[in-house]
């Protein structure tokens, strides 16, 4: 008697998950915003939808790029204006010709447009009210516009190609577009807890080590090997053996170099490995491991961020972490292998929300949707048998 109350049970839960699932009529789901917003793409055109289903902003939007909750759209009209939109507030906060845009990190865009002869005047930063904040400087010639100029720790990189001896600097500025730096590396990151990674060439070789705003060397080049940017006050550094360690802020190790994989720390924590054939362990700053991963043996994904915390902050942030392998694509804090179901292909999650999409082997169809991360379908594509 039990087991039919629990069988009839679960088939009303089914039943009503079935029915609580809300059809979108798109063709496709594009992009996973936030919490609350849903890119969706219908013909050559894209809109905004809410978590319910709810239509924000028309189908009148190209070429969207969205980061930090703004998003640039070049609208559907004669104007052809590009536009950022605050989508908290679903109003514009600028528009003007766009030909480059860096897009928004920590609270600020980068905007160029090639058809302005001025270049001081056409070669700016904006905030996240649409404020000009600063012109790029006048006497700034040969500025490399192919890498990205990102704000981080209230200062932006500009590399710079030196004409006449073919040579490459970098202008540090900060928020008000004062130059802070202008000095001369092989190479030349941002700034992450006021300290910027560079390398220079000593004895034919790359060198690399760590300087302050004012570009004073804080931690010697030792390294030979790429370090990361810092994270949670630490970076992951690399031994001529292929071991990653961990330094602090002034250089002092604070994990000697004993793992064969390892990501930068996040909120206290990494994800680090001992041998290529052992487990995955999740470790806090003194080493000592908080969780054993059994249920997989390799990330079958890159991590190119310079403080290498893509994996962890996952698993820290989502409490989900995706592998990218087959076998075991999706894991929970605990190891616990999750969307294991045949037919089944879940992409990264974002604020508790993943796109899926579903074949079923007897009908031969494909069902596309939204997810959260107890596997429950939020928004389904409404299928269209034309």
């Amino acid at each position: 008697m039990k087991k039919l109350i629990l069988l009839g049970l679960i088939i009303i839960y089914q039943i009503n998950l079935l029915y609580s699932q809300i059809e979108i009529e798109c063709d496709e789901f594009s992009q996973v915003i936030d919490s609350n917003h849903i890119l969706v793409k219908k013909g050559n055109n894209y809109g905004i939808i809410d978590i319910n289903g709810k239509l924000l902003i028309d189908y009148t939007i190209k070429d969207p790029i969205i980061s930090e909750n703004i998003l640039l759209t070049i609208k559907s009209n004669a104007s052809g204006l590009s536009e950022l939109i605050d989508l908290s507030t679903l109003k514009p906060i600028w528009s003007g010709n766009v030909t480059q845009y860096h897009p928004f990190t920590n609270g600020y865009a980068h905007i160029y447009d090639f058809r302005d002869s001025d270049m001081s005047t056409s070669s700016f930063f904006i905030d996240k009210q649409g404020r000009k904040i600063f012109d790029l400087p006048k006497n700034t010639n040969n500025i490399k516009y192919g890498e990205t100029f990102s704000f981080s720790n209230e200062v932006v990189r500009i590399p710079i190609n030196n004409s006449k001896t073919n040579e490459e600097y970098f202008i540090y500025l900060d928020n008000s577009g004062n130059k802070i730096m202008e000095k001369s590396f092989s190479i030349a990151k941002d700034f992450y807890y006021d300290l910027a990674k560079t390398c220079v060439k000593k004895y034919d070789k790359f060198h690399w080590g760590f300087i302050d705003k004012k570009g004073n060397v804080i931690i010697d080049y030792l390294y030979t090997k790429e370090p990361t940017s810092f994270s949670d006050s630490i970076a992951r550094v690399e031994n001529t053996n292929g071991l990653f360690g961990f330094i602090n802020l002034k250089g002092n190790i604070v994990l000697e170099p004993q793992y064969v994989f390892a990501t930068g720390f996040y909120k206290g924590f990494a994800l680090v490995k001992k041998d290529y054939t052992g487990e995955f362990l999740l470790i806090n700053k003194k080493g000592e491991i908080i969780k054993t991963y059994n249920s997989f043996k390799h990330f079958n994904r890159s991590d190119r961020t310079e403080q290498s915390i893509l994996f962890i902050k996952e698993l820290v942030d989502n409490g989900i972490l995706n592998t990218g392998t087959s076998y075991a694509k999706f894991i929970d804090y605990d190891g616990k292998v999750l969307f294991n179901e045949k037919g089944l292909t879940v992409d990264e999650f974002k604020n508790g929300l993943a796109k899926f999409s579903r074949f079923n082997l007897k009908t031969g169809k494909t069902v596309y949707g939204i997810l959260n991360k107890k596997g429950e379908t939020i928004l389904i594509k409404k299928d269209n048998q034309f």
